[in-house]
Order: structure tokens, then C-alpha cells, then sequence
């Protein structure tokens, strides 16, 4: 067992030693202007399933560079969700954004939605779940106290109560949070130009012009299309083709 137990770890550090060596291979290529076999080294990298803000920015980075700006903009805001805070991020996901052609008017967010989503900012659903176990665990623990051990005090009566309620709310929270998700399904227009049509259906009446660049709202699929929201709460469907996730 202990033998496995190290053969695994080696191999696993040769895994990641592997994965950073490519990784610097498409940074040096970013720096040397070869952006195509940048983003090869990079693709190779995130297909071993590797996740950091600085793979995401540098991807980024030489897409912006190969003026695909649809490409460029996916991977900045993945970027900015892993560091918020840098501002390297912030600054050339601000020029990319400034290279969109389509300027379109904000929704606001409905107040509960705004708060659903600060709630499970501050409190992922994993640990919700498993912070409402736990209480639920000190629960049980006061009432096997209360019904085994005649135990009444107002103490016991009182940390029975609470850590009933807090774990029911943090449960609650956890399988909410995990079945109705405040978060939108995002995605970026790849393409130069696509129409927004009424239905899926390439001649359905066109709704509005898109271009490369505009990060929608994804609302559903149907064979080959996306039922799309734009950032004003006009909604359509454009071609599945035409987007990528971010």
C-alpha cells in the first residue's frame, strides 16, 4: 500500500511538473509574438484540466492578440472570476471590452436575485451543506443529552434549539443554492455578426444585430440553437455555433 501510495504521488508530480513546463512553453511563445503555438500550449494545459487565473489571462492575452475578441473576452472573464482583484485583468479586459461594437443598456437585477446571489457568494452550497450537518449533528447530540440523560437546563435547552434552526437554514440554503442557482448560465459571441431572430429558425424575423465580443445570458437550447438574453432583457435565439461558454 505504501509503495502504491508513493508511485502515485511521483506520478502525479511528474503530471504537474509536465503540465507547468507547457504552460511556460506557451508563455515564452505569448512573449516571442508566436501566438498560434501559444495557445496550442496553452489549449494542452487546460485540457489536463489545470484552472488558474494566469493560464485564463494569458490565453486571453493571445487571442486579443490574433484579434479574436470573442475568444479574448471568454477567457479574461474567467480570468477575473479566479482574481478579481488583479488589476492586470481588469485593465485588458477593459480594453478588449472597449473594442465591442454592441453598447447596450444594463438590466437591473431584481433585489432577490441580487441577494441570492450575495448569499451564495459569501456561502457556497458545499459549505453550507456540510456546516448544516454539523449543526444538525450538535442537534441530535443535546437531544440523545435531553432524552438519555434528563439533561434541562435552559443551556441545553438553548443550543438544542439554535443549532436545530441555523442547520435547517444552511441545508436549506445548500440543496437551494444547488437546485436553483442565482447564477446565469453566461456565454460570448464568437462570431463577427449573428442575428438575434424570434425563433429558431434562420428566417425567422431577425430581433437585432450581434457582434463578436457581447456576453449573453443562456436561457435554453433547442437542436442546434440558443435561446439567448442580451444584457438590455431582450431575448432571442441565435445558433449554438456562434457562442462559447464562459
Amino acid at each position: 500500500m505504501a509503495v502504491w501510495l508513493v508511485l502515485a504521488s511521483m506520478a502525479s508530480n511528474a503530471q504537474d511538473a509536465s503540465v507547468v513546463q507547457q504552460f511556460d512553453e506557451g508563455t515564452a511563445s505569448l512573449e516571442n509574438g508566436q501566438f498560434r503555438e501559444a495557445l496550442e500550449s496553452f489549449e494542452m494545459v487546460e485540457a489536463t484540466g489545470w484552472v488558474s487565473s494566469e493560464l485564463y489571462y494569458n490565453t486571453g492575452l493571445a487571442y486579443h492578440r490574433m484579434d479574436q475578441l470573442g475568444q479574448a473576452i471568454r477567457y479574461l472573464e474567467r480570468a477575473q472570476e479566479l482574481a478579481p482583484d488583479d488589476e492586470r485583468i481588469q485593465h485588458s479586459l477593459s480594453i478588449a471590452r472597449g473594442r465591442q461594437k454592441d453598447s447596450f443598456s444594463v438590466l437591473p437585477l431584481p433585489f432577490w436575485k441580487s441577494l441570492h446571489m450575495s448569499a451564495a457568494r459569501a456561502l457556497p452550497p458545499g459549505i453550507a451543506f456540510w456546516l448544516g450537518l454539523i449543526c444538525w449533528i450538535v442537534f441530535f447530540g443535546f437531544l440523545k443529552a435531553h432524552l438519555l440523560f434528563d439533561r434541562h437546563s435552559a443551556w441545553h435547552n438553548r443550543g438544542r434549539t439554535v443549532a436545530g434552526i441555523v442547520g435547517v437554514v444552511l441545508l436549506v440554503h445548500a440543496f437551494g443554492t444547488s437546485a436553483f442557482s442565482p447564477f446565469d448560465v453566461r456565454a460570448v459571441i464568437i462570431e463577427g455578426e449573428i442575428s438575434l431572430r424570434e425563433q429558431a429558425d434562420p428566417d425567422a424575423r431577425e430581433v437585432v444585430q450581434l457582434h463578436e465580443g457581447l456576453i449573453v445570458t443562456r436561457e435554453g437550447v433547442a437542436s442546434g440553437w440558443v435561446f439567448v438574453e442580451i444584457p438590455n432583457g431582450t431575448q432571442g435565439w441565435i445558433p449554438e455555433s456562434a457562442l462559447a461558454g464562459i
